[in-house]
């Protein structure tokens, strides 16, 4: 086997490199397996560094640990290290809100460690929520191959020179690959977590191992086998067999990820080896045309470059996913850069050009590192966060209705409260819900205390209607926690023991029933991880929530049988806010509010229709501030008013 450079691998590697681009785009969704594709990469990179190593082996006898790794330093760190660098440089300039989780996404890119810091983070769909820096984890993934890689090889030297001389390397570090292959998919079939089977390095191990398996047979049989026309017909026929897990496998679930990977890898193992055996073949020759074979050769620019770029023209626009024209304007100008970037930085330090001396580039890479670090933790340090929401008051004593109607909405700054009239003769409104209500109840009593309406506002933070659920809940840059049954203090009590105590001692004219957001976060509703979300075609959370919310009615009236219920529909999250709830979720909700309202005989005001255009008017993406406050008054005044009259 040579060391040449394979125009056909590097085009299949340009046009692979679509699949990630298009999904960051939004065109695909995580239910395809295109995700999968990345794998493609791994299988890739195995090959040719042990086609490498295999070569070098041959020709010393020896393998060049510390070569190998200033190779790959040259290769991947700097590149790598400037995009990180302008990423947090243009999240400051743009006052991206997700600043505080950029840290901890950037410094474990840094550290080779970001597929695990992901894991801990919740996973790597849950965390859609905008990210500038998600993709780092295939690369952190391949680091630490390039780590472990060249150690497993200079053991099998030292066992082959002083164990097994008859052994060839190439035998040797096949029979290896094989076993990691085992192992790995032993993990791939036992492991029950798509994020985990996703995102772990044991998982994807297996498509290194085959990568690396390929390179041992094709260095073993260098020989040609076929004609060139009977290897165009065998790599259509690979082709055939690896490409449909990649768009038919459901990329974020277990058995597609399971499957998607056990199908394609094997088959695109052996469409890479035959590449690299039959140059002249069909398929090869369609790789190796100029464009593909250019976009292959930057394709780590590329990568590196999509996403954040992706992603901050999209808050630029104000939008969560891309226009059309956007879309292409982002395409042009990450190839532009990566291009840029590849003929100014990247290939000019891997051949030396820049800094020859391998022990002074890796003092240059070191002291970059100790300058990035703090400056990376000093640049997004950020005072910003959700809003404060105060603690919901115990139900009062029928004596004490007085005294808590008047500093319900006080504890904040953000709140607006305006007191009680001296006289709620004509009744009270009783605004329940989550942290939405809070605010949301400060406007209704600015609008109805001239009327002469007592307000009181109960609300839990979080809580879906009805208490405590399995819940995944997600903030902005990818903060994702699992709360599970009972974790949530007073949950399940403000809804089966505060809110019956506040119905009996207020007896209120009306119900004002407030946001709902918890509802449409992802929900394991039988606490047996069958996780789904509202609009996600399974249809489980749609009734689940239809019953939590028909529970709310029927508790309201065998507490307050005279009450006036009124639902509002719930608002569209800003996408670059705090709460990662998809759209379509949402308007499933509001479908089951009215269902709900419909049944129930209840009333609903379009609260929702309101919040999304008045967006702007929030403070975080999702709650109201003064201003918001003040000018839903009148809206939500207009509303009730006629409704408590009647």
């Amino acid at each position: 086997m040579t060391t040449k450079r394979s125009a056909s691998l590097d085009g299949i590697r340009g046009i692979a490199l679509a699949c990630p681009i298009v999904v960051h785009l939004g065109i695909v969704g995580s239910d395809r397996g295109l995700w999968l594709a990345i794998g493609m990469f791994f299988t890739l990179s195995a090959f040719l560094v042990t086609s490498l190593a295999l070569v070098e082996f041959d020709s010393t006898g020896r393998f060049g640990l510390k070569k190998f790794w200033i190779r790959r330093l040259r290769r991947l760190l700097p590149a790598s290290m400037l995009v990180l660098a302008a990423t947090v440089v243009v999240a400051v300039l743009l006052d991206w809100p997700g600043r505080s989780a950029l840290r901890g996404d950037v410094l474990s890119a840094l550290a080779w460690g970001a597929n695990w810091e992901q894991l801990h983070g919740g996973g790597y769909w849950d965390a859609f929520s905008p990210s500038l820096t998600h993709h780092f984890w295939s690369l952190s993934f391949e680091e630490q191959v390039y780590v472990v890689f060249p150690l497993i090889v200079v053991v099998l030297v030292v066992v082959r020179r002083w164990v097994e001389r008859s052994w060839s390397m190439a035998k040797m570090l096949g029979l290896t690959s094989l076993g990691l292959v085992g192992f790995s998919w032993a993990c791939l079939w036992t492991i029950d977590d798509a994020s985990t089977l996703y995102l772990s390095t044991w998982t994807r191990l297996g498509e290194i191992g085959l990568g690396i398996a390929a390179a041992c047979w094709s260095h073993s049989f260098p020989h040609r086998r076929f004609s060139d026309r009977q290897a165009s017909i065998t790599l259509l026929i690979l082709m055939a067999i690896a490409t449909p897990p990649w768009v038919v496998a459901a990329g974020d679930t277990v058995g597609g990820i399971r499957w998607g990977i056990t199908l394609a890898t094997p088959p695109t193992a052996a469409v890479i080896a035959m590449l690299w055996r039959y140059p002249n073949s069909l398929l090869a020759r369609g790789f190796s045309l100029s464009v593909p074979a250019w976009l292959g050769r930057r394709s780590y620019g590329i990568y590196l470059l999509h996403l954040p770029i992706i992603e901050l023209m999209a808050f630029r626009l104000g939008t969560e996913h891309l226009p059309g024209w956007a879309m292409a304007l982002a395409v042009m100008a990450t190839i532009v850069g990566a291009g840029a970037m590849f003929r100014l930085l990247e290939e000019p330090l891997r051949i030396g050009r820049w800094i020859r001396a391998d022990r002074r580039f890796v003092l240059a890479l070191s002291a970059l590192v100790v300058i990035m670090v703090p400056s990376v933790v000093t640049a997004t340090r950020t005072d910003t966060r959700v809003m404060a929401i105060a603690p919901s008051p115990p139900p009062p004593t029928n004596q004490a209705l007085d005294t808590t109607a008047e500093n319900e909405a006080s504890d904040s700054d953000t709140a607006v409260d305006r007191g009680r009239p001296t006289d709620a003769g004509k009744g009270s409104v009783l605004v329940i819900g989550d942290s939405t209500a809070w605010v949301t109840h400060s406007a209704v009593n600015i609008a109805l205390r001239p009327e002469g309406y007592a307000t009181h506002g109960v609300h839990m933070v979080g809580c879906p209607v009805g208490g405590d659920v399995r819940i995944k809940t997600s903030t902005m840059g990818g903060a994702v926690k699992i709360r599970e049954l009972g974790e949530e203090p007073g949950c399940d009590q403000w809804w089966n023991e505060y809110l019956p105590a506040w119905l009996e001692a207020v007896d209120p004219m009306m119900v004002v029933v407030v946001g709902g957001y918890a509802l449409a976060w992802e929900i394991d509703p039988l606490g047996d991880d069958g996780w789904c979300q509202l609009g996600d075609g399974s249809g489980r959370c749609e009734e689940w929530a239809f019953t939590r919310l028909s529970s709310l009615t029927t508790r309201i009236r065998e507490h307050s049988p005279s009450t006036h219920v009124v639902y509002t529909t719930a608002g569209h999250v800003d996408p670059f806010g705090p709460l990662d709830i998809p759209g379509q979720s949402i308007d499933v909700l509001n479908g089951l509010i009215q269902r709900e309202a419909n049944r129930a005989e209840a009333t609903v005001i379009d609260l929702g229709a309101w919040l999304d255009v008045n967006l702007d008017l929030t403070v975080d993406g999702t709650h109201l501030g003064p201003d918001g406050v003040e000018a839903l008054a009148p809206w939500i005044g207009e509303k009730l008013t006629p409704l408590l009259r009647s």
